[in-house]
């Protein structure tokens, strides 16, 4: 099996079950574990992923739904999906090397889950260049001044880490 047909983690594998149009709603799962990974939500866990049936009788991926900055409340996790981006103990070189998740690791999970490696690189670069946006956003937020620099801290970390690649991949 070559790694661009490998499904994994419980969510992808759940969704390549039971989704006809798994090629769509695999680009909207891939996206929000990125949403959840860079706002460092980690209460996003299995069962904040769910499927809805259409009124053709198939299921889509639901709205997304729990989107917070758990981080700002308690120290978990990067991630609350059990095994990580990867089912099992697999993990990337990227991974072995730094010890948290970086590019490289998105982009090896975009193409295992089936996304072509022109949607992997949009989908992670939609991320990587909406920085003015997203501290303009948190600026205007109703949190107070100590929460939104927390917060702004917290996605820049992550930040950091979705833009370095130990492969010398092109990020932007």
């Amino acid at each position: 099996m070559n790694r661009s047909s490998m499904v994994t983690t419980p969510a992808f594998q759940y969704a390549k079950k039971c989704v006809a149009a798994y090629k769509v709603e695999s680009v909207k799962l891939f996206r929000l574990v990125l949403f959840n990974y860079v706002f460092s939500n980690g209460d996003a866990h299995l069962k904040n992923y769910s499927l809805m049936e259409t009124n053709h009788g198939d299921y889509i991926l639901s709205p997304a739904y729990d989107l917070l900055c758990s981080r700002l409340h308690v120290n978990d996790s990067d991630l609350a999906l059990k095994d990580g981006l990867f089912d099992g103990d697999y993990e990337t070189e990227s991974f072995k090397r730094n010890g948290y998740f970086a590019y490289d690791d998105f982009f090896e999970l975009g193409l295992k889950v089936g996304l072509n490696e022109y949607n992997v690189i949009n989908e992670i670069r939609c991320f990587t260049t909406s920085e003015k946006a997203v501290e303009s956003l948190v600026n205007r937020s109703f949190l107070n001044a100590e929460m939104k620099g927390r917060y702004l801290k917290f996605y820049q970390d992550k930040l950091k880490r979705l833009r370095y690649s130990s492969m010398n991949r092109r990020i932007e």
